[in-house]
């Protein structure tokens, strides 16, 4: 019998944590591959904790920074702790198809692909006001929660910029491309992206300059 393909997955989590145990049972339950999670406190004010069926679940990790971090310092400190070759990463208050692993990994049977993609699918909470218009159309999944990656790649790319407080990811991408790391994409949803009040996304509206630093950057480099 062939053995598992093994994933290291990184969970950011800061000050919300109503959702965690949802997001790591998403990962954990991943068919056809083994799947270890490292939870990352990104400074909450209260001492985010590991419990129910997870509190001491060997495949589960948690660290703690002792000051604020971004998602993308909080993703940073994480990789630091993953001993895999295949990466991944998911926030605290989404969710993973039970099947996205093992038909992501499909695609590095190409051996030149570093990065695989899918599909993203927002749903709504019961937390979730009448603020947002959730579009529950499938679209590509450019989000940290969205891909699967080699390891080998942070070598040419390098790690998140902590300093952004929103747009880390595509900074991130963009570098990928610019790069010239091969990426795979598949037709399927991989993530399902909770929208809610106390959501990243619902909190980006306060961090616009930093997003639009990043666009412009880009658009920049571009031309």
């Amino acid at each position: 019998m062939n053995k598992k393909v093994e994933i290291s997955v990184v969970i950011p989590v800061k000050d919300v944590d109503k959702y965690l145990n949802q997001a790591i049972s998403s990962v954990l339950n991943q068919e056809s591959v083994d799947c270890s999670v490292v939870v990352v406190d990104a400074g909450s004010k209260n001492l985010i904790k590991i419990s129910g069926p997870f509190d001491n679940d060997s495949r589960v990790s948690l660290i703690r920074s002792e000051t604020p971090l971004t998602a993308g310092g909080a993703r940073n400190l994480g990789l630091m702790h993953c001993r895999t070759e295949i990466l991944a990463f998911l926030d605290a208050d989404d969710l993973w198809p039970l099947d996205r692993s093992k038909l992501m990994l499909e695609k590095f049977e190409d051996s030149s692909v570093q990065v695989v993609v899918g599909l993203v699918q927002n749903f709504g909470s019961e937390a979730t006001n009448h603020t947002f218009i959730i579009n529950q159309n499938k679209k590509m999944a450019l989000l940290a929660g969205g891909i699967l990656m080699k390891k080998e790649i942070l070598n040419r790319i390098g790690i998140f910029d902590a300093s952004l407080q929103s747009g880390e990811f595509i900074d991130w991408f963009q570098r990928i491309k610019l790069a010239g790391v091969k990426c795979g994409y598949i037709d399927h949803i991989v993530l399902e992206r909770r929208i809610h009040d106390e959501s990243t996304t619902a909190g980006q509206i306060h961090d616009r300059p930093d997003y639009l630093k990043v666009v412009r950057k880009w658009m920049n480099q571009k031309n």
